[in-house]
């Protein structure tokens, strides 16, 4: 059975897609077989690889009409893609239970094809969320290290207690990675007071703020194809290592 990491935060511009995408490219190197799946209405990780008239079948046709998943590979690893019309899910199922294992049915049968499966979430703490928490093994939480990123890590918590009291106990929360690092003062100051309280509930990779992921989105490539001897691949080896590693144990 494969590892399901959901990427959650309620935040945007906190780095999900930019980790979801080179966390994927970064698992593959260590020969595992990766799915991303693009969760997020939004298709931001589905941008990074297709453009606008080029993308294939997308989740949504599974998720509201029960069609067949359609499985994309775009190099090192394969891709589920998304877009706008997913966004009809959450009134649509709403309101019964069987609607927050919609993802977790679609998933199933291809469970067991693949080592890792990384879903890329919106940012809310919605029915979107929710469902990835209930399909999930594991999540991670991208945040910056400032005040207003990590502000609304309670109602994260709190979100993940109720998945595991309720849909989904054996979920394992592998914490918090720090993104957008930056050489501050501010950056340096609140991460230090956070990894005092927090301690292991934080990853011990940092992800820095570099601009090789512009210029690999740009190509459509993830940052360890377009520059993988620099550091920003290097921060993404490290995060794989250290994942593939708590994990596996």
């Amino acid at each position: 059975m494969a590892k399901v990491i959901s990427i959650i935060n309620h935040k945007g511009g906190v780095g999900k897609t930019t980790i979801s995408v080179n966390l994927a490219s970064a698992l593959a190197e260590l020969k595992q077989k990766v799915l991303l799946v693009d969760f997020d209405p939004q298709g931001n990780s589905t941008g990074h690889f297709f453009d606008e008239e080029d993308i294939p079948q997308t989740i949504d046709k599974s998720i509201l009409n029960e069609e067949p998943l359609h499985i994309a590979n775009v190099g090192r690893h394969d891709l589920i893609p998304s877009r706008l019309a997913l966004s009809t899910a959450e009134t649509l199922f709403l309101g019964n239970i069987e609607g927050f294992l919609k993802l977790r049915d679609v998933l199933e049968p291809v469970d067991n094809a693949y080592d890792y499966i990384l879903i890329d979430c919106p940012p809310s703490l919605g029915w979107f969320s929710q469902n990835a928490l209930n399909a999930a093994t594991h999540v991670l939480v991208p945040s910056e290290p400032s005040k207003m990123s990590t502000d609304g890590f309670e109602a994260i918590n709190i979100l993940i207690e109720r998945t595991r009291k309720t849909l989904n106990p054996s979920l394992v929360n592998l914490g918090v990675i720090f993104s957008s690092v930056r050489n501050l003062k501010v950056h340096k100051d609140y991460e230090s007071q956070l990894r005092e309280m927090l301690g292991d509930q934080i990853m011990h990779t940092n992800i820095r703020n570099y601009k090789h992921y512009v210029e690999a989105t740009a190509l459509q490539k993830s940052v360890l194809e377009h520059a993988p001897d620099s550091n920003a691949s290097s921060d993404f080896r490290n995060l794989a290592k250290e994942i593939h590693g708590k994990i596996q144990g």
